[in-house]
């Protein structure tokens, strides 16, 4: 079963059910990538690309509410991609300007 984020197709409607916590999820990974960068990439003076720990970890996040639908796990590998595509990044791009 395939479960759909956009039209909650496969998840449970009601309220804090499966589809408002697999949207949760999406602003949850914002704030965590906020505030990585903030801290760890001004603060710190590490490379770190929001744009990059964005893409990655909400790409990875679909992916995976979007075959298990299980908002849960799919916010543990959100958080991977986030912390992944974040410093992952300025290896392979420049985040300079």
């Amino acid at each position: 079963m395939v479960y759909n984020i956009m039209t909650c197709g496969g998840f449970g409607t009601e309220v804090l059910g499966g589809c408002s916590l697999a949207w949760a999820g999406f602003v949850v990974l914002f704030f965590l990538g906020a505030l990585l960068r903030k801290y760890a990439g001004e603060d710190m003076d590490i490379d770190f690309s929001f744009f990059g720990s964005l893409v990655i970890g909400f790409l990875s996040y679909l992916v995976v509410v979007t075959i298990t639908g299980s908002p849960r796990w799919s916010i543990v590998v959100g958080i991977i991609g986030i912390v992944v595509g974040g410093y992952g990044a300025p290896f392979i791009i420049d985040t300079e300007g």
